[in-house]
């Protein structure tokens, strides 16, 4: 199963898919939010491309992905390994404590492969 590279909780607004230490690890819950200002638009656009990315590596069976709302992804994040999110909802969001990656194309399956490799021990 997915083991979260990213062991430190933050991240915070803006953090890029980069800066994992290999050296930290923490136990994953298995869950990716995705999120957009109302849960119904450009979440839906990540979620979708997040799923194939995750139906090539083979995880689809272990990791629930969640399209959601900024006021929603508040109360869900702890039970959250990662968000994906666009530049101007992780700054809204701030630090929920749980790494947050923007994401520039919502439909780029490279740049969705790129942000979970930096978030998980591939």
């Amino acid at each position: 199963t997915p083991t979260v590279v990213r062991g430190d909780g933050g991240g915070g607004a803006g953090a890029g898919a980069g800066g994992a230490d290999a050296g930290t690890h923490r136990r994953t819950n298995n869950k990716i939010l995705t999120v957009c200002g109302n849960g119904v638009g450009t979440s839906l656009f990540l979620k979708n491309t997040l799923e194939k990315v995750l139906g090539e590596w083979g995880w689809s069976p272990f990791i629930e992905v969640e399209a959601t709302d900024t006021i929603s992804a508040k109360g869900k994040a702890k039970e959250a390994d990662l968000i994906l999110t666009s530049g101007e909802i992780a700054k809204a969001l701030g630090d929920l404590g749980v790494p947050m990656t923007v994401i520039e194309n919502f439909t780029s399956t490279a740049e969705i492969d790129a942000a979970l490799r930096a978030n998980y021990d591939i």
